[in-house]
């Protein structure tokens, strides 16, 4: 099915916005800076989303989807949980080395926005949620999972976002192959 001009239109409005919200923050972020990125008029952007709020949940969808679509790629693509994690740390390097990596999406634009909008809070909690159920499968490679083992796929999750949240701050690359060791060592603890 071939997508319409709107939707094609739309899809770029999100994706730019996207990058913006990650590079400079939700509340740095313009229409203005967003119609300049889109490469749209202003009318195009109301047609599509009443406000910045609405813009913002749309863009909170977009990321919930990419990282588990993401997350899921790894994980259908590997054997055991230090695969799982081995792949997603060379692939934030490739990320980083390309300049496309700002960080966890949740911890910068999902914390920032979490006080704006509660629509948008709900978004990201609801992802945060799918991604912790992704990293139990990847961990326990099992989709029946126990309260037990969500809770411990959360647990890595969180250490996850930690780590982002310091290489956020200090740029630092060698942050994620600490990460990396970290949440391997996990599966030490529960054996």
């Amino acid at each position: 099915m071939e997508k319409t001009k709107g939707k094609i239109t739309k899809e770029r409005i999100i994706k730019k916005s996207a990058i913006l919200f990650l590079e400079h923050g939700y509340s740095n972020t313009g229409i203005a800076a967003i119609l300049e990125a889109a490469e749209i008029p202003k009318g195009a952007f109301y047609f599509h989303f009443k406000s910045k709020n609405e813009l913002g949940a749309a863009v909170a969808e977009y990321f919930s989807q990419e990282l588990s679509t993401w997350f899921n790629d790894i994980l259908k693509t590997t054997i055991d949980w230090s695969s799982f994690v081995e792949q997603l740390a060379t692939d934030i390097h490739k990320k980083i080395e390309a300049a496309e990596y700002f960080g966890c999406p949740f911890s910068c634009f999902g914390t920032e926005t979490a006080v704006i909008d509660k629509n948008i809070s709900d978004i990201c909690t609801k992802a945060i949620q799918r991604l912790g159920q992704i990293f139990a499968m990847a961990m326990f490679r099992h989709e029946n999972l126990t309260p037990a083992e969500i809770t411990e796929g959360f647990s890595a999750l969180s250490m996850y976002e930690g780590y982002l949240v310091y290489f956020r701050i200090s740029g630092e690359k060698k942050t994620i192959d600490t990460m990396k060791d970290a949440l391997i060592r996990m599966e030490d603890t529960k054996k």
